[in-house]
């Protein structure tokens, strides 16, 4: 017998309605290509769905401001693994700062297109197990697929197929950091931590105060 699939939902976008952090995947069924395609005219394209979703006022900041908008508007076939906003909320506030200033434009760019993939691939196009794909930035990322849903590069899928004229967002819990990005993320909070590991309570300096003089 075929392999089971998660029990999933499909976000019906149009109806403007959010949902859970639980998975939805899957798509509408439609009765002929000609309705397909009709409905397809009708959806606006992966900027304007994410401009008119609350869960991505961050995304949709930072992407106007690296100028890929014009890409996520175009004519163009794109994946988007979208993080939200509570997604962009776990991330190092330092960091966010940073990603923030147009001095980092070239790491904010890198960074946002390493959730993009060329193509529009629907979640029930996803094969079972790992699959390499291949990202805007050079990256790659590993899209996972099991019986509990879709992850990409490590970032769980909780809301797939929001179906554009021009491609696919999944909504993604976490901010995919290529690898040689990585090291300098890590580095800052590893400085936190000892900056953290360094400071000193009051009641360790009394502490200190008294060792001192009980010699005398």
């Amino acid at each position: 017998s075929a392999e089971t699939e998660p029990e999933i939902e499909t976000e019906m976008y149009a109806s403007g309605e959010t949902q859970s952090d639980e998975t939805a995947m899957g798509g509408p069924e439609y009765n002929s290509e000609a309705d397909a395609m009709a409905d397809t005219a009708m959806q606006g394209t992966i900027v304007e769905l994410a401009n008119d979703d609350p869960r991505f006022t961050t995304l949709v900041s930072l992407v106007k401001q690296a100028g890929l908008t014009d890409t996520l508007n175009g004519e163009g076939s794109y994946t988007v693994f979208a993080p939200t906003n509570a997604a962009f909320e776990k991330l190092d506030p330092a960091l966010i700062a940073e990603l923030q200033s147009s001095e980092a434009n070239a790491k904010l760019t890198k960074i946002l297109k390493a959730h993009i993939v060329e193509g529009k691939i629907m979640s029930n196009e996803i094969a079972q197990g790992d699959t390499m794909v291949s990202t805007l930035a050079g990256t790659d990322i590993t899209v996972e697929k099991d019986t509990e849903g879709v992850s990409a590069g490590q970032a769980a899928v909780i809301v797939a197929d929001i179906d554009a004229s021009n491609g696919v967002i999944h909504a993604v819990d976490k901010v995919i950091i290529p690898s040689d990005e990585s090291p300098a993320i890590v580095e800052a909070d590893a400085a936190i931590d000892s900056d953290a590991d360094m400071a000193v309570t009051p009641e360790e300096e009394s502490d200190t105060s008294m060792d001192d003089t009980s010699d005398y």
